[in-house]
């Protein structure tokens, strides 16, 4: 039983903590040992639950449990919707970084390459090359700052100011 407190300590998944869950209720199904049945299921979800990635869930809506079947059961029943919760989660923060990454090869591709094409012509090729990084880090309104700065600089320093 000691072995299986520590698996599930460690547990990472739903399916990882049903499947110790359900050798626990295997181990311990004599009628003497429903006390212990009882505390192992209060200590899963008052501790363990309450820690991630369980935390964040809806999983504190239930009344407390009382045995290792009905844990098993709310783990059950809670899989589904974890897992669409993960991955609903997982589609915003990708959505999100795509956002960005494509807001800065966008700006690079636009602004951001029209300002190194101006830079070019105004102070040569090499001149805007040791500068391409710059602008490649560069946000929106800064860019747009230095596109108004090159209408009047003398030299790049100048631009970049």
């Amino acid at each position: 039983m000691v072995h299986a407190l520590f698996r599930l300590e460690h547990s990472r998944t739903p399916d990882d903590m049903r499947s110790i869950v359900a050798t626990l209720s295997k181990w311990l199904v004599k009628p003497e040992q429903r006390p212990i049945r009882r505390e192992f299921a209060i200590w899963i979800q008052r501790v363990l639950l309450r820690r991630k990635p369980f935390a964040d869930s809806k999983l504190f809506d239930w009344e407390e449990v009382q045995d290792l079947e009905e844990v098993n059961e709310m783990l059950a029943e809670r899989m589904n919707e974890w897992e669409r919760e993960w991955k609903q989660e997982g589609r915003l923060e990708g959505r999100q970084e795509g956002r960005q990454e494509g807001r800065q090869e966008g700006l690079l591709a636009g602004e951001g390459k029209s300002l190194l094409l101006l830079l070019e012509q105004k102070f040569g090729k090499e001149a805007a090359e040791q500068y391409r990084p710059r602008v490649e880090q560069a946000d929106e309104p800064t860019i747009q700052q230095w596109l108004i700065n090159i209408l009047t600089a003398n030299s790049i320093e100048e631009v970049f100011r």
